[in-house]
């Protein structure tokens, strides 16, 4: 009987974080535009430094540019859920004292509480995210695949810099 009550308990527990993680699609939007936003800026420095014109490596760069964008709209989530994660820990005891102190109920300031931890979290997430990806890029660009040829530099240079920073999301913050 004990058991069945623990793996119920844990069950639950496993829903509410499965629940926690799941991003509706107006942020998902909003972090694979981003993304793709991010993603483009090296091409201006590949057209501009390394000279690889527009015209002959299109495919290439809306290719790289797409893959790219996905991974960095995953790292994205994942690091706006780990910084909401723990601001929410941070801020549970101002619930109870707010609520309180005011008319309203605690439910309606936890509501309104997640929301604002929710959006500091996001813009957390793009910030962080997009400007260690671009420090990231310059560095593998310019000193890591500085040797390699200029299409395997932009490949290589933008697969690990959004790889990297999807793993790196992936832990706790």
């Amino acid at each position: 009987m004990g058991k069945k009550q623990r793996r119920d308990s844990d069950d639950e527990f496993l829903d509410s974080l499965v629940q926690a993680n799941q991003s509706s699609w107006s942020e998902l939007v909003v972090y694979f535009v981003n993304a793709l936003l991010v993603a483009t800026v090296p091409v201006y420095l590949y057209v501009e430094v390394f000279g690889m014109a527009c015209e002959q490596y299109q495919i290439l760069y809306g290719i790289v540019t797409l893959a790219t964008a996905y991974v960095l709209s995953y790292a994205y989530k994942n690091t706006a859920f780990n910084v909401k994660v723990e601001l929410s820990k941070e801020r549970e005891h101002l619930i109870t004292n707010k609520a309180i102190q005011g008319k309203q109920t605690k439910e309606e300031v936890k509501e309104a509480q997640d929301l604002v931890t929710a959006r500091e979290a996001i813009a957390y997430s793009l910030f962080s995210v997009s400007s260690y990806f671009l420090a990231c890029v310059t560095l593998f660009a310019f000193f890591i695949f500085a040797r390699a040829p200029a299409a395997y530099n932009y490949i290589f240079s933008l697969g690990s810099a959004a790889a990297l920073w999807a793993v790196v999301s992936m832990g706790s913050t």
